[in-house]
């Protein structure tokens, strides 16, 4: 018994065991959350925030993407780990084993990173319960009332912005302005409401922007390095919208309808003219598209009166 236990430390690293365990027990982590919404809820709002808060803090201070420049960088880690590995290998059968076991605590570490940061807001009661809302389906009629009070908000906003030569619409400030503006925003929201907790970060704007729209991605959260990553080859109002949707997911708030639902409040009570018809013309957008689908004389009605 003994020889086989030193036979196996010999192979395994004392690093790859403490790996494979925290990876059990996380594997069980992520199969209560999925059964048991009230412990997705605990784990969220109390061991994974300072883990994203962390994070966040940490990686602001990068002023480019981390998560972009490991995937731009991925091809030459690649061929570092695939010369690294046929070297082990030419040392004999040990040492091919335990760089195998190398490799894969990588992976654990990448699914560590998720459990402990982001799974759990998949399986929470959602924010429509944490907000005493209801969640139903709408009809038409529901479409063209919103659309209706998303229009006349916009027609109001829109004296107060400036636009360019082709008619676009102009953020007036750097993307750091945008984060502490929208990181106010969030105060105000969880303050108010209590579901969700704020800490400082920074928006990061994507170096490969214009290749990344070709994927029709405004933004992507990063849960392994904590950014709120954001493509800035979108119309500024979009920049301004997608990074409040970022922001929402880095603050816990993983289902994608509710990090709309919770970006959209918080840029329309941001108390900043610009972030609020981003807001509302994101979601304009999207309600009229609805519309257009249940009833085309209704979604004509709403363009007709809009400025």
């Amino acid at each position: 018994m003994r020889k086989i236990y030193f036979k196996i430390k010999e192979y395994v690293p004392i690093y790859a065991i403490v790996f494979y365990i925290l990876c059990l027990i996380s594997l069980g982590v992520l199969l209560i959350e999925k059964s048991n919404s009230a412990f997705a809820d605990f784990i969220n709002s109390s061991l994974s925030v300072p883990i994203r808060a962390i994070l966040a803090f940490t990686t602001a201070w990068f002023p480019v993407s981390l998560a972009e420049c490991l995937v731009l960088t991925s091809p030459v880690w690649a061929g570092v780990l695939i010369y690294v590995g046929i070297k082990r290998a030419k040392k004999g059968l040990r040492e091919t084993v335990r760089y195998i076991l190398f490799l894969s605590c990588i992976l654990c570490f990448i699914f560590l990173s998720f459990v402990w940061t982001y799974s759990s807001g998949y399986y929470t009661s959602g924010i429509d319960k944490k907000l005493g809302m209801e969640r139903k389906n709408v009809a038409a009629e529901d479409l063209y009332d919103t659309a209706i009070w998303l229009r006349d908000n916009l027609n109001d906003l829109s004296e107060e912005i400036k636009y360019d030569d082709s008619g676009a619409s102009l953020m007036e400030y750097s993307y750091d302005e945008l984060s502490k503006k929208l990181y106010a925003g969030y105060s105000t929201f969880a303050k108010k409401t209590g579901v969700i907790s704020n800490f400082p970060s920074r928006i990061k704007p994507i170096m490969m922007s214009e290749p990344m729209t070709y994927t029709h991605l405004s933004g992507i959260y990063s849960f392994m390095t904590g950014e709120a990553n954001v493509n800035i080859n979108y119309p500024d109002f979009i920049v301004a919208s997608s990074s409040a949707h970022e922001l929402a997911h880095q603050r816990g708030i993983a289902r994608e309808d509710e990090a709309n639902f919770v970006a959209f409040i918080v840029c329309i009570n941001s108390g900043d003219v610009f972030i609020e018809y981003s807001g509302y013309l994101d979601v304009f957008s999207s309600v009229v598209s609805a519309l257009y689908n249940e009833d085309k004389e209704l979604f004509k009605d709403v363009y007709s009166g809009l400025s």
